[in-house]
């Protein structure tokens, strides 16, 4: 088999989340494997929680410097030295033109399946509408969908370690993962945690809707660097989304052994049943604190047994290693496209 080329994951890297995560264990996957990867941020941001991730992970990265013009032209110079995998619509939108004036083909993953507000929302489509000039994939079928042309799904995975030993409470203990916004539901999480203070709430992220955290009903752990040891110190997860792709808040808290109670959006449907806890009409509250309420009821056997349930689902079927086969291949495609030589105007250009 041809050997895999070099690959540069490009991403903004402002903030840590799902995509981010995804990141960190598809770069750590490709080393293993001994592809040659490097990982690039669109900017130099002086404040980052991805870039605190990063260290602590031990995973090196470079980042572009000077004006938007001066980062296509470092992308470019980096297409030819490497198969370009963007992830978000500010690096998927750059990184598709710096291809372009290279002569080169880009990889492109889809996280995000909402459509956003205002200027959010006119990126989405820009991006979604320049999908022709990569070679493309999504995390999850509703995903998928929305991108013209051929975007086959590939699954987002999580890299198995043992559990943290769990702790025990009287209390029933309910956490949140992910991003502090609308589109992940927070406000009705915050909301659950009012209106069910018999239990105790946490939550683990950071984003603009932290303004609706009641503490007196929620603790904020805000952005954590070692996930694995909080999930241990709870009893459910809950995703109250209103839009989702495949979540890897979900796999994560599945492998740290913990239930969970979602909304049916995106591909949850893929992850969450009865076997590992509830999965919920969409926007459905009075069934999701109905959820809750039932699941405070079980006894500590049958709530390990939810949880054991969900960690060998992850064991089985979110593993990885179809998933980096597929980009392995796509790598390669978009490789024997890349010319043998430079475009003749594309040195000129880089000088200005």
């Amino acid at each position: 088999m041809t050997p895999a080329p070099s690959v540069k994951l490009v991403i903004d890297g402002r903030h840590f989340g799902g995509i981010e995560a995804h990141l960190c264990q598809l770069f750590i996957r490709l080393k293993q494997q001994g592809v040659p990867c490097q990982l690039v941020l669109l900017s130099a941001y002086s404040e980052s929680s991805f870039k605190t991730q990063l260290k602590l992970q031990k995973i090196p990265f470079t980042e572009l410097s000077g004006s938007s013009l001066s980062k296509l032209r470092q992308l470019a110079v980096l297409s030819h030295q490497g198969v370009l995998h963007s992830h978000g619509y500010k690096a998927n939108l750059m990184t598709r033109l710096a291809c372009r004036l290279s002569g080169t083909q880009p990889v492109t993953t889809f996280h995000a399946g909402e459509p956003g507000q205002g200027r959010l929302a006119w990126y989405n489509r820009l991006d979604k509408g320049s999908a022709r000039f990569s070679l493309n994939v999504a995390v999850s079928r509703a995903i998928a969908n929305q991108v013209p042309g051929p975007c086959p799904v590939i699954r987002n995975f999580v890299s198995l370690s043992p559990a943290e030993p769990r702790s025990v409470s009287p209390t029933l203990r309910v956490g949140f993962i992910g991003r502090y916004c609308r589109d992940k539901g927070f406000d009705r999480f915050c909301r659950l945690s009012r209106q069910l203070p018999q239990y105790q709430w946490h939550s683990f992220g950071q984003g603009p809707l932290s303004v609706n955290i009641d503490a007196s009903t929620l603790s904020d752990h805000g952005h954590v660097h070692n996930i694995g040891r909080h999930l241990a110190n709870l009893d459910l997860v809950i995703m109250p989304s209103r839009f989702e792709g495949l979540p890897l808040a979900a796999l994560e808290a599945m492998a740290a052994q913990l239930p969970i109670i979602a909304y049916n959006v995106g591909d949850l449907a893929q992850l969450v049943d009865h076997q590992v806890g509830a999965l919920i009409d969409a926007g459905d509250q009075p069934a999701m604190i109905d959820a809750i309420h039932q699941f405070a009821r079980l006894s500590p056997r049958q709530r390990n047994q939810l949880g054991q349930q969900a960690r060998a689902r992850v064991e089985r079927d979110w593993h990885g290693n179809d998933t980096l086969a597929r980009y392995l291949s796509l790598y390669r495609q978009a490789a024997q496209s890349m010319p043998a030589a430079r475009p003749a105007f594309f040195d000129r250009w880089l000088k200005g």
